[in-house]
């Protein structure tokens, strides 16, 4: 980070940072289970991805009595050179103007990351094709309103109103609330997040809480719960989470209901100038009334969109299972070299895909995925 200092009245100060990352990636995509209603053979991929690579500026004013004026503007930079459909690359990262204060806390408007979003970041490869929460969160919301992406649990919420309190001995929460962004037409489509959390010594706990209102339809309510924990052995950490999402979605005059759990257990371990990341996780099967597979008496079967919320949707076999291992080689504090490898084996009937890689939800059922990675991070 570099930080300007300007000489004024009250003391302000202007802080530039980033994270360039950028990975040369080959995947594989197996063919399709033979029942699906889509046929999807094996194919083979290589790309240029920049992740999650950003610019920023953020800033202080001291207003005095404890009290600043802040702000920050994050933006993508696209090493590839490619922008993908629907990101505007220019301060629609964590952006926002507020206030805070060492006694009271911290409120601020913008476009930010939800606590829900923040606490799924904390597992091994966050922001990559290997980024776990696409199983946790079901997908992921880059930047999004109310009316998009409306099944993810892991978002960048826009018209987003955000308290944190201060740290007291170790515990903090944060409220994040967004507005109804009047893009969801009549209805009152809004989002609440909150998270409580907790370190002290080895050890950081958390739990959050979202709900999405009018996201699946007129009078429907998606919930989401999550719990968090780590523990720091030595020069290792292990950690694990656990997310429950729960989704109504009005389809045909009536609503429908799923519930899906999912989990991911993780570890790292550094050693010399070098570290190991592995994680496990788990997307359960759906349960409740969204059922969007319908099976022929010769064991077809057929999709239907409208009962999936993301990926998810009612019924046995739909869930997925990935397996990530990594390893970084420290170049110096801000630059980092790594290998990162992912295998995701869906079930027979699931349809979970790595973000960015293929669309989910295509009726091709019982993918396996297999990437791997190469690249270099630097940090400003």
């Amino acid at each position: 980070m570099m930080e300007i200092v300007r000489p004024c009245a009250a003391q302000s100060s202007v802080t530039m940072y980033g994270l360039l990352q950028n990975a040369f990636e080959e995947y594989h995509v197996s063919g399709a289970n033979a029942s699906s209603a889509v046929s999807n053979p094996a194919s083979n991929t290589s790309r240029l991805a920049t992740y999650g690579s950003f610019f920023g500026l953020q800033g202080k004013e001291d207003l005095g009595d404890g009290l600043k004026a802040i702000f920050q503007l994050e933006s993508y930079v696209f090493l590839n050179g490619q922008q993908p459909a629907g990101f505007n690359p220019v301060n629609s990262r964590n952006t926002r103007v507020g206030l805070e204060s060492q006694q009271y806390g911290t409120v601020f408007f913008g476009v930010w990351d939800t606590p829900f979003r923040d606490l799924l970041s904390r597992v091994p490869f966050p922001g990559t094709t290997l980024d776990a929460g696409q199983l946790l969160g079901n997908g992921i919301g880059n930047t999004v309103g109310n009316a998009q992406v409306p099944a993810s649990f892991e978002r960048r919420q826009t018209n987003t109103v955000a308290y944190w309190s201060p740290v007291i001995h170790g515990f903090q929460a944060r409220i994040h609330y967004a507005l109804n962004d009047g893009s969801t037409g009549s209805n009152g489509a809004h989002l609440l997040s909150v998270r409580g959390s907790y370190t002290g010594g080895p050890f950081t706990i958390m739990a959050a809480y979202e709900t999405h209102h009018d996201y699946g339809g007129l009078d429907t309510n998606d919930r989401g719960l999550a719990l968090y924990g780590d523990a720091t052995i030595g020069r290792g950490k292990l950690g694990a989470v656990f997310t429950q999402l729960s989704y109504e979605r009005a389809v045909s005059g009536g609503e429908e209901t799923l519930r899906v759990n999912n989990w991911t257990l993780f570890g790292n371990y550094l050693f010399g100038s070098s570290g190991i990341n592995v994680a496990f996780t788990r997307a359960g099967s759906g349960s409740g009334s969204l059922k969007g597979l319908a099976f022929s008496p010769t064991g077809q079967v057929t999709v239907n969109p409208a009962m999936f919320a993301g990926q998810a949707t009612s019924g046995g076999g739909t869930g997925a299972n990935m397996y990530e291992i990594g390893y970084d080689y420290y170049l110096s504090k801000r630059s980092t070299l790594f290998a990162n490898l992912m295998y995701l084996k869906n079930e027979e009937h699931g349809s979970y895909a790595p973000f960015g890689a293929v669309p989910a939800t295509s009726g091709a059922l019982g993918l396996s995925e297999t990437v791997l990675a190469l690249g270099m991070v630097t940090r400003f």
